[in-house]
């Protein structure tokens, strides 16, 4: 190399990423209907689209969890039996009732604990087709919580 050359060194880029709380992502679980399915893949790829960035990570609000009651609360108003593996498999073993009573067939795979949704992949939810969330919505709930969301019943 001759001394007027330099060497150039690529760095890669970080992937840009953004911290939500978990009530964004049962906001979402919430929209999901009886009847349909959803995986953490199209959670995430909805929100990277609504946010820009190219990964979601989450975490517990635990500013919220002490508020008495509030995650249990939230539980009983999202339909968590919706969200399956990217397999389609079951997350809790106690979700496959409530998918039972909303027509979906299981199966159990040899060597596998969990059943696993038959034909799941025809019962996805897709968020950018089949709803209007905004950003905006999405950035109230990650600061406000999920409050606004539940039945009066659930008042704090």
């Amino acid at each position: 190399m001759h001394s007027s050359e330099r060497k150039v060194q690529y760095i890669e880029a970080q992937k840009s990423s953004l911290t939500l709380y978990e009530d964004v992502k049962y906001y979402l679980i919430m929209h999901v209907p009886a009847g349909r399915l959803v995986r953490d893949k199209e959670i995430q790829k909805f929100l990277c689209s609504k946010f820009g960035v190219e990964d979601i990570r989450f975490e517990q609000p635990l500013h919220r969890i002490i508020i008495k009651g509030y995650l249990c609360r939230i539980l009983d108003n999202v339909p968590l039996h919706r969200e399956v593996s990217s397999g389609g498999y079951l997350l809790k073993d106690y979700h496959e009732k409530p998918l039972k009573n909303e027509g979906f067939e299981t199966e159990i795979i040899k060597g596998r604990y969990m059943p696993r949704v038959k034909s799941f992949k025809s019962y996805l939810f897709d968020f950018e087709k089949e709803t209007d969330i905004k950003a905006e919505d999405l950035k109230r709930i990650n600061s406000e919580g999920l409050f606004d969301v539940l039945p009066e019943e659930y008042s704090f």
